[in-house]
């Protein structure tokens, strides 16, 4: 290893629980050259309780951020991976924001494409029923670098999450459907949610959502002369992910299982289903195939 560089391992033996009180904070050398390597065993947290002692500057976050982030784990689409990076502020920046890490499409097919297609290095996890989903491509954390009176040599780097542990900008309670049968498609949840909520997702594209009963292995063997394609239903996402259901959900975990269920649906077409928000106190929800952008042919 070079003098002056730091390799971080996120291995997990070790859980840190820390405060961002900075004490100490003089005492910590220069940030100098860090390099990454992600496990399935590592936490966000642990990785960020590295960093803070690799730099002059003071990494501040509040406890609800602390208390998430030492139980938040990296996406399996990183284990395994390794980063170089300068120094301490890119390597916040680098997992904070997106990338093609993880990504289906193509290299020459992703400038076409453009960002709206990059997936979240360190997306919020949503747990349900005990399982984690990794179908929400919100950045669990946002790093801002200031340098004020009485702050340290390095300034003070500010992490801060993005979200609730159900992937949302927006703290919601969950949404009482009603009755549901399973034989509901999720253009009836959609139009359900909107209904109860105000709130409407959009699918990208809007016609990918349904699959040509040909790529269905429901379907094998049966031959149907009006060549139909297949909408995604309640008893199929309930079935496929193995998961019951057993009261109200958040609009946040209604999306999570829709995208899983998308997934196992169109599993035979390549696709990878991910929902994502903007930003502020009424956002935009988009459920995206970030395998097949609407600008490109679609796949049969």
């Amino acid at each position: 290893m070079a003098k002056g560089s730091w390799k971080i391992w996120a291995c997990g033996f070790l859980i840190f629980f820390w405060t961002a009180s900075g004490e100490g904070a003089p005492n910590r050398p220069p940030s100098g050259p860090v390099r990454l390597r992600i496990s399935p065993k590592g936490t966000v947290g642990q990785v960020l309780k590295e960093l803070s002692l690799r730099t002059a500057a003071r990494l501040s976050l509040d406890p609800p951020t602390v208390a998430f982030l030492n139980t938040c784990p990296f996406p399996p689409h990183l284990y395994g991976a390794s980063f170089s990076f300068k120094n301490v502020g890119e390597a916040l920046a680098f997992l904070s924001g997106k990338g093609w890490e993880g990504s289906p499409l193509p290299i020459k097919e992703r400038e076409r494409a453009g960002s709206a297609y990059q997936i979240a290095r360190c997306p919020l996890p949503v747990r349900i029923a005990g399982r984690i989903f990794w179908t929400c491509n919100n950045p669990a954390f946002a790093a801002r670098w200031s340098k004020g009176p009485g702050d340290p040599p390095g300034g003070t780097m500010q992490v801060s999450l993005r979200g609730f542990n159900d992937g949302d900008v927006v703290k919601r309670d969950p949404i009482p459907l009603g009755p549901l049968t399973g034989a509901e498609s999720v253009d009836y949840l959609r139009d359900r949610i909107k209904e109860l909520t105000g709130i409407y997702f959009n699918f990208s594209p809007e016609w990918h959502q349904n699959v040509n009963y040909k790529l269905l292995p429901e379907y094998q063997s049966i031959h149907l002369p009006a060549n139909p394609e297949i909408p995604l239903t309640l008893v199929k996402i309930q079935t496929t992910l193995k998961l019951t259901i057993s009261g109200p959900l958040t609009l946040g975990q209604w999306l999570t299982i829709i995208c899983a269920g998308l997934d196992e649906h169109a599993r035979n077409r390549g696709c990878l289903w991910k929902w994502s928000s903007s930003s502020g106190d009424q956002p935009t929800y988009t459920v995206r195939c970030y395998a097949h952008p609407p600008s490109f042919e679609p796949a049969s």
